[in-house]
C-alpha cells in the first residue's frame, strides 16, 4: 500500500515500532526515530516494513558514525561562504525553501561539500514548523559555467543524492531547477541511476519565457518570499 497524504499504515507503523523497541537505542535515538519519523521511512518504502527497518537501521548507523546534528556553521563555513546555497522564507504551504546558484568555483574536497550539506539539510529540518515536513530546492543555473564536467561536482552530488534518498527520506517537497544548460541533461543521466523514481519526479525544470518561468514559481511561492537575488534575476530578465 502507498502512502495517503504522507501517513504511514498505521499497522506497519505499530509492527516497525514493536521491532525498534529491541534495538537498543538511546534516549538520543529513540527521541529521533519517534512515529513521524518511522512514517516517512515507511512512506518511502511504501508501507513495507522489512525494507523501512532496513532503510531506518542503516540511517542510524550513519548518523551515529557521521553525527551530523553536531556539524556546526563553522565546520563548513568556508564552503558557505562561497554563497551558493542558503535558506530564505517559506512556500505557500509553509515550507523552508533552499536556494542554491552553483556557478563559484568550489576548491573544497568532496567531503567537506557533502558536510556543509548535511549541516544545510539539518538546518532546513530545524526551521521546520509544526505539520511541515518538507522542504523546497530553488536552484538558478544561469551561472554554472563548466563545474558540471569536474570529477569533484559529480561525486559530491552522487553522495548528497544518496544521503537525501536514504537518510532523509520524504523531506523533498519539489525542487525547481531554473535555466539548466544543455549539459545538465548530461549531468543528470549520471545521477539518475542513483536516483528513485519518486524523487526524480519531484525535479521540475523551467526554462525559456521569464515571465513564464516567474509564473510557475510563484504558483509554489509568494512573490514577497521568493529570494531578492533571485527576484533580482528575473527583474534583469524583464520577467
Amino acid at each position: 500500500r502507498s502512502c495517503l497524504k504522507e501517513m504511514a499504515d498505521p499497522q506497519a507503523l505499530a509492527e516497525l515500532k514493536a521491532r525498534a523497541s529491541s534495538w537498543n537505542l538511546t534516549e538520543h535515538q529513540k527521541q529521533w526515530a519517534d512515529d513521524a519519523c518511522m512514517s516517512r521511512y515507511l512512506c518511502a518504502r511504501n508501507n513495507k516494513v522489512d525494507k523501512a527497518e532496513v532503510m531506518l537501521k542503516e540511517t542510524l548507523k550513519w548518523r551515529e558514525e557521521f553525527k551530523p546534528e553536531q556539524v556546526t556553521f563553522e565546520d563548513v563555513k568556508p564552503v558557505a561562504d562561497l554563497g551558493y546555497a542558503y535558506v530564505h522564507g517559506l512556500t505557500k504551504e509553509g515550507q523552508p525553501v533552499v536556494y542554491f546558484r552553483p556557478g563559484a568555483t568550489n576548491p573544497y574536497p568532496v567531503e567537506m561539500r557533502v558536510k556543509s550539506m548535511v549541516w544545510m539539510l539539518e538546518t532546513v529540518i530545524g526551521k521546520m514548523g509544526p505539520g511541515v515536513s518538507k522542504m523546497v530546492v530553488v536552484g538558478d543555473f544561469s551561472h554554472w559555467g563548466t563545474r558540471a564536467k569536474d570529477k569533484e561536482t559529480k561525486e559530491a552530488g552522487k553522495a548528497v543524492m544518496h544521503i537525501l534518498q536514504n537518510h532523509y527520506p520524504e523531506r523533498l517537497g519539489l525542487a525547481i531547477l531554473l535555466d539548466p544548460p544543455w549539459y545538465f541533461s548530461v549531468l543528470m543521466m549520471f545521477l539518475r541511476p542513483f536516483m528513485d523514481k519518486v524523487t526524480y519526479n519531484k525535479i521540475n525544470i523551467l526554462k525559456g519565457n521569464k515571465e513564464q518561468m516567474w509564473s510557475d514559481l510563484t504558483q509554489h511561492i509568494a512573490p514577497d518570499q521568493v529570494h531578492p537575488t533571485f527576484v533580482e534575476y528575473f527583474k534583469q530578465a524583464g520577467k
